[in-house]
Parts: structure tokens; C-alpha cells; sequence
């Protein structure tokens, strides 16, 4: 008896719904499971459309099914949905056909009507909630899979690439995210607060500043904070000295050193957005758990800095690039600046709607390549230093701390020889930068479509 073991995506053949299905489907052959899809056949011939239906009708124990405007229409997604309709009727399995909506502006009214009462899996908001959703449905209904293989993945998209050379011998200078911290305040101050302060008393806190066992934290002495905080803490606080905390060198009883760390992290990455919301221009966009900041159009002359542009329009939106940040004290203190794009309908006005957002900052960054983000990352940095050489963020009405404008340089050793005629498929550009985490960016290599 043949088992059947293979997961069948079935996809109309567009720009947008190829990069999601390639995507899907190296996701789901590096989690283990034996996938059909049609753009993993690197030698097409023969009778295509035999080697589809007898997948389907003798391999197949799941078939997925990508959901989209051109898909609920495409001629070939409807036959290879007629032949699935069949092998669920024969097997009598109701979850064999499995739709993933992908695409946000397909209403559930224009769904084709052999689907619409199947329940579909979402990857409208984000896709890696989306594969959560999928890959916990597969593990319930026990289809069959190998031990996780991205070994297996990594080779096929080497072959997909075509890539005639990996690595080359040739010394290579990077530019990173990373921007040291130059410049701190010596003294962190821990007023004693007067009486008991629920948790919305640390989020009103008018300074960048926190709370800790009792104690209000910030870099400001007495004299310089704010009446609504003055008037809740006693004169006299406890002093830690900033280079014991970066030196985890702390000998006082009343906070450990892992504390003090954390501590000064909170107060320098809310000084961060603290500043950025006071500078003029400027406006926050909240994602995934933390702030976006970005220009609206016309801030900036031609909404560039010097030759790079950091506004544009891509159809009947506006693209802004946008950056947020976090600090790191290791290996040495610095701030991590991460990249994004937002969009608005007019240059001024944000797009609320999570999907159309997702799906626009996919499709507008396939075509920047590293020199692209990494040019515009140190253009947003060139007007936050007022084309100085460092930045500088307020912790209050007095104290302020200070970071170089220039970032961290990383030599390696060796380099990669980039794709001839441009055969790096724009489906394998990650598009997300803020998931990079501490990126590097190669600065003698140009665009590989330049």
C-alpha cells in the first residue's frame, strides 16, 4: 500500500503569491515535511499537468491551497482544485483541502463556492502566525513527516539561485547597526517615592525614568525633576555610579548588579523614544511591541537627505523608511538601529490595517538591497545629528546622553561573489529587516542590479 505523504500548494502564478508559496513551502520541507509545489521543480518537462494530477491523486495527504484575487479565478488553481475535490471524496478526509488566505483585499463574499465553507487559515496579518496556525493543524492531524532537515533547504536554494561561487577569498569591510554610546551622565540617582504608586504611575512618568522596589530611577538630581515628581519622592536619594553598573562592578546592598543593568537599559531606550517624539517632524508608528519612527513628505527638502530618499510613492500609496531602536550593553554600550518601512495614503495619513501594511513593505523591499537600506539608515541618522558626528537624547529637562553617528565597522576575512544577471530571485530578499537583528551591511559591494 502507498502512503501518502506529500503536502500539495497549489498557487496562481503572480509575483506576490509565488514569493509567499516558495516561501511557504522551504518552511515546511525544513520542518520536515515532503512538499509538491511547482516552483521547487527545477527541470520542468514532459506532461506538466499529468505529473500535477497524479501527485494529487496518489501522493497527496494535504493539499493547501493559497488564496488571492488572481487564485479564486485562475484556470489552472481550479482544476487542480477539481482533481483535490475528487481524492477528498475518495480518502473521505474533510480537512484534505486546506485554504490559506493571503492576500487581504479577497473578500470572503468573492471566495469560490467549492471553498468557502472550508475553514481557512489566515496569513493575512503576519505570516509567521499564520505558519504557527498551519503547522500546529498538521501536527494534529498527524501528517507524516521526517526529522527537520534545513541542511536540505539550505542546498535547494543554493540550486534555486543558480549561485556559480559561494565564498571568495577577498577582504571585505562591513558597516553594522551598531552606534556606540559615547557619552553618559555619572550618576544614577534613586529617590525615595513617598507612599505606594500603582503601575499607571510609571507609565505617566512625565521624564525618561522608572521605578524600582520603592524607588523613583532617573539620571536627573532633585533640582531638575519635574514638580508632579519632585513633590512625590524625599530629597536625599541613593547614588549609583553609571561606569559600576557598565562594569558590573556594584558593591552597594540595596539593588544587585543584573537589576542596575536592566535598569539603565529601560531608561536609555525610553530616552530614545522620548526624544524622537519631541523632535520636530517626526511621528511613531507602534508595531509588534515597540515604536517606528518616521518622516511624513515634505519635512525634509525633496524628502531626501543629500541624494537619498527617505519618502516616495509606490501606487496609490506613500513609502516612508522608519527606524526604531533598542540599547545593548555588550559587548560594548551601544544602540542597535533597526529598519522599517510604513506606509500612508497621502505621505501624511498611516495605513491602519496590519495586512495591506505587511504586504506593501514586502512588495517595495525586494527592491533594496543592502546598499539601499544601509543608505537610508545613515540618512535618518545624518538629520537625527543635525549632520554632526553623534546624536544626542535627552534624559529630562538637564541631562543628556550622547551616541556617534558613525556605526561600528566589522573587517572580515572573506566575501561572496554576487549572482550574475541579476538570478537572485527578489522572493529571497528578506524584506523584514527589523527580524535581522544585528545586521551587517557589506560597504564595497554595490546592488547586485546596479
Amino acid at each position: 500500500m502507498v502512503i501518502k505523504n506529500t503536502i500539495f500548494i497549489s498557487h496562481a502564478v503572480t509575483p506576490a503569491d509565488d514569493t509567499f508559496t516558495r516561501w511557504l513551502a522551504l518552511r515546511l520541507m525544513a520542518a520536515g515535511y515532503k512538499v509538491w509545489c511547482d516552483l521547487l521543480k527545477l527541470k520542468k518537462g514532459g506532461d506538466f499537468w499529468r505529473e500535477i494530477e497524479t501527485e494529487i491523486r496518489q501522493n497527496t495527504c494535504k493539499f493547501l491551497l493559497v488564496l488571492s484575487e488572481k487564485s479564486n479565478s485562475a484556470p489552472g488553481v481550479l482544476k487542480e482544485i477539481a482533481v483535490a475535490s475528487k481524492a477528498q471524496k475518495v480518502i473521505n478526509d474533510d480537512t484534505f483541502i486546506c485554504p490559506l488566505k493571503v492576500d487581504p483585499n479577497l473578500s470572503y463574499d468573492d471566495i469560490n463556492v467549492d471553498i468557502i465553507r472550508l475553514n481557512a487559515i489566515d496569513f493575512t496579518a503576519s505570516w509567521a502566525t499564520g505558519l504557527k496556525a498551519l503547522l500546529k493543524s498538521l501536527e494534529e492531524q498527524k501528517i507524516p513527516r521526517s526529522p527537520e532537515n534545513y541542511s536540505k533547504v539550505a542546498q535547494l536554494i543554493h540550486d534555486l539561485l543558480n549561485i556559480e561561487s559561494n565564498v571568495i577569498w577577498k577582504t571585505e569591510l562591513y558597516d553594522s547597526n551598531w552606534f556606540p554610546i559615547t557619552t553618559l551622565p555619572k550618576e544614577l540617582f534613586f529617590f525615595k517615592l513617598k507612599g505606594n504608586f500603582d503601575s499607571s504611575f510609571k507609565k505617566d512618568i512625565s521624564i525618561p525614568a522608572t521605578t524600582h522596589q520603592g524607588y523613583l530611577v532617573t539620571f536627573e538630581c532633585f533640582e531638575s525633576l519635574p514638580s508632579d515628581l519632585s513633590e512625590k519622592v524625599d530629597q536625599n536619594p541613593k547614588i549609583l555610579l553609571t561606569q559600576e553598573i557598565l562594569d558590573q562592578n556594584i558593591t552597594v546592598l540595596f539593588i544587585d548588579k543584573k537589576q542596575a543593568k536592566l535598569l539603565l537599559i529601560e531608561i536609555l531606550n525610553k530616552a530614545f523614544g522620548y526624544t524622537l517624539k519631541q523632535t520636530a517632524g517626526i511621528r511613531s508608528y507602534l508595531m509588534s511591541g515597540h515604536y517606528a519612527f518616521w518622516l511624513p513628505a515634505d519635512v525634509i527638502p525633496k524628502n531626501k537627505i543629500g541624494r537619498i530618499q527617505l519618502v516616495g510613492k509606490q501606487k496609490d500609496k506613500m513609502w516612508h523608511f522608519a527606524i526604531s531602536a533598542s540599547v545593548k550593553l555588550f559587548p560594548e554600550p551601544l544602540l542597535q538601529i533597526r529598519s522599517h518601512i510604513v506606509f500612508t495614503t497621502d505621505g501624511q495619513t498611516l495605513i491602519r490595517e496590519d495586512g495591506i501594511q505587511h504586504s506593501a513593505r514586502r512588495t517595495k523591499g525586494k527592491s533594496w538591497w543592502n546598499k539601499d537600506w544601509r543608505n537610508r539608515l545613515f540618512a535618518f541618522v545624518t538629520f537625527l545629528s543635525k549632520d554632526t558626528d553623534c546624536m544626542t537624547f535627552s534624559l529630562g529637562n538637564e541631562k543628556k546622553f550622547l551616541i556617534s553617528a558613525t556605526s561600528i565597522q566589522f573587517q572580515s576575512p572573506i566575501s561572496y561573489k554576487l549572482p550574475k544577471n541579476n538570478n537572485l530571485d527578489d522572493e529571497f530578499i528578506e524584506t523584514d529587516i527589523e527580524k535581522q537583528g544585528d545586521s551587517l551591511m557589506n560597504t564595497n559591494t554595490e546592488s547586485a542590479d546596479a
